[in-house]
């Protein structure tokens, strides 16, 4: 078994353990002719960078995902929604483990 291998099985670990819910994804930038879907990832809700200065109401959301997330190929300006809000992704970051971070900020809520 080699290195990716181990991590691929610990980032699954991780979803499983620490609570790993599903999120539906739009495509308004990469492919939007493709169909909306669903990951799975963590959500981190108490991420608010300073690098990305805020508007009045903004509301950041980061979540983190393993190697489906990566294979989605999503990319910045597309839409993700949790609980009845809509963000769009305006940072991506892949870590060394075969993750991904998604910065996501507040776009709409819906009805």
């Amino acid at each position: 078994m080699s290195f990716d291998d181990l991590i691929i099985g610990l980032n699954a670990s991780c979803l499983s353990v620490c609570g790993g819910q599903s999120f539906s994804y739009t495509r308004v930038t990469s492919s939007p002719e493709d169909e909306p879907g669903t990951f799975i990832g963590i959500p981190d809700t108490g991420a608010e960078p300073e690098s990305f200065a805020p508007g009045v109401g903004t509301t950041y959301l980061k979540i983190w995902g393993a190697a489906e997330l990566i294979a989605l190929a999503l990319q910045k300006g597309d839409q993700v929604s949790m609980d009845s809000v809509v963000y769009k992704i305006v940072d991506m970051d892949e870590d060394a483990g075969s993750g991904l971070w998604l910065l996501l900020r507040k776009d709409l809520d819906i009805s």
